[in-house]
């Protein structure tokens, strides 16, 4: 009896191509040498699907053009710089990353003068919760240089700055998981678990749509191939 468990499991493994990958894009899934392809399981982001090659389901859609055309030789150097810092509004000495800290707490925060130091946040990408301002970052959540490639090039530095400073595309969220994201989009990092994805890609495409701001095809073909709703 152990042998032949011992064998199916063998069977199992050989099946999956070498295990299922636990980090990427592509999390969730593996070579399929028993049906041949390759396959993402359905508690993946892919839903199940099964694909060709492992390269079809990195580009998730045959046609990676994106609906708008940025010629690369259009766009002018990135510089953080060309977008400000972070600014007081309002005047009461909170500057955007405080007033986030203050608005979004989930009790009443401690304050040192001008800055917030205690409170407790929900991270915006996985369901965590942090207590310490030093342990959090304030996050675009579409980078200011994928706007920037994707359009706001052309902005004023006004425009710029507030985009910035908008609070519909700034979230909280844990220090390293800031790091991890950096400038990516969603079609090469976005948080594991499905329900915090979805939201991801869906709030990214509403900034996207609020600034005129270009969308890729294949990053709509990952939000419909996830069964996301809205």
């Amino acid at each position: 009896m152990k042998l032949l468990i011992a064998f199916f499991f063998v069977l199992n493994v050989l099946s999956h191509g070498g295990g299922v990958i636990k980090s990427g894009p592509l999390r969730g899934c593996h070579n399929d040498r028993k049906n041949g392809g390759f396959h993402c399981h359905s508690k993946s982001i892919y839903n199940g699907k099964s694909f060709s090659s492992k390269g079809e389901a990195l580009s998730f859609a045959s046609n990676n053009s994106s609906t708008t055309t940025i010629q690369k030789n259009e766009v002018p150097i990135y510089k953080r710089s060309l977008y400000g810092n972070w600014i007081d509004k309002n005047g009461d000495c909170l500057n955007t990353r405080h007033e986030i800290l203050k608005a979004r707490s989930l009790v009443p925060v401690m304050r040192k003068k001008c800055r917030v130091i205690n409170g407790k946040w929900a991270d915006y990408y996985y369901n965590e919760y942090h207590t310490k301002s030093s342990e959090v970052e304030i996050d675009h959540l579409v980078p200011l240089k994928e706007a920037h490639i994707s359009g706001a090039y052309k902005w004023s530095r006004q425009k710029k700055v507030e985009f910035a400073n908008d609070l519909e595309n700034l979230v909280i969220t844990k220090g390293s998981y800031n790091s991890q994201k950096g400038a990516q989009t969603p079609l090469t990092w976005t948080p594991i678990d499905k329900a915090y994805a979805c939201k991801y890609i869906s709030d990214w495409m509403r900034i996207k749509k609020k600034y005129g701001l270009m969308v890729r095809k294949d990053l709509v073909s990952q939000y419909n191939m996830m069964k996301c709703t809205n």
